[in-house]
């Protein structure tokens, strides 16, 4: 007597297209997700554009279809976007480091697929972070 087959991790992926290597990262990624029954991969509009027959989502309409997860390749500016845009949803971010800067970032683009498999079998652990809020006053305004 089969079960039922689980259902698959869906992993929002938002790439910062202008980073070196971008392009092929969203390939690698497309690839593994056809080869990888238990991750169904949920493509930002922009980044889709590296794929064809892809569809592509606004981040807002991704969000919209409850992903698992959150993919986020490039460095600590495109985590900070990315965060601001989908805040405050308690959605796990997995950073990947494709650019300079990486402190925000979970993992090395080379560490990619491991991360990934482990998210496909639902064990990848995460650790809960803080967000704060600021405001900057000026002499006549004040910023968020």
């Amino acid at each position: 007597m089969g079960g039922m087959k689980p259902k698959p991790v869906r992993v929002g992926v938002e790439v910062n297209r202008g980073k070196a290597g971008a392009r092929q990262l969203v390939r690698d990624l497309h690839t593994y997700a056809r080869a990888k029954p238990g991750i169904e991969f949920l493509w930002e509009e922009k980044t889709a554009r590296y794929l064809r027959g892809v569809e592509g989502l606004p981040l807002a309409a991704l969000m919209r279809r409850r992903p698992d997860f959150l993919l986020v390749a490039g460095g600590d500016g495109s985590m900070l976007q990315t965060i601001r845009c989908v805040y405050p949803s308690q959605v796990p971010i997995l950073g990947v480091n494709i650019g300079s800067l990486g402190f925000l970032t979970t993992c090395a683009q080379t560490e990619l697929a491991d991360a990934l498999d482990f998210i496909a079998r639902r064990q990848l652990q995460t650790t809960p972070r803080m967000a704060l809020q600021g405001t900057i006053h000026r002499a006549a305004s004040a910023h968020r």
